[in-house]
């Protein structure tokens, strides 16, 4: 089926709306959401292994740990909320 110019510029405008920076485009529905969804497991694990240390993280190792995982929760949090706006461009 031959696709008429004005479709052809609906879709560009779907993929890239005229506020999208140059080198960058509109991150699909659906696409967002599954990157929220494997973002959500991995806080869940995070909460896991961070919940799952001593209550007293006396020992240095056991302070890395902490740190390391508090770090990476920090992270996926930040994630979380870019991915949470109704609009998100990538690259």
């Amino acid at each position: 089926e031959m696709v008429t110019k004005k479709e052809a510029e609906v879709f560009r405008l779907a993929e890239h709306p005229a506020d999208c920076p140059d080198g960058m485009r509109l991150m699909k529905e659906e696409e967002r959401k599954m990157v929220l969804r494997k973002l959500d497991g991995s806080r869940i694990k995070l909460l896991k292994d961070l919940a799952s240390l001593p209550f007293v993280t006396d020992t240095p190792n056991l302070q890395a740990q902490k740190a390391f995982i508090e770090d990476k929760l920090a992270e996926v949090d930040k994630a979380i909320a870019l991915y949470s706006r109704p609009r998100v461009f990538v690259n």
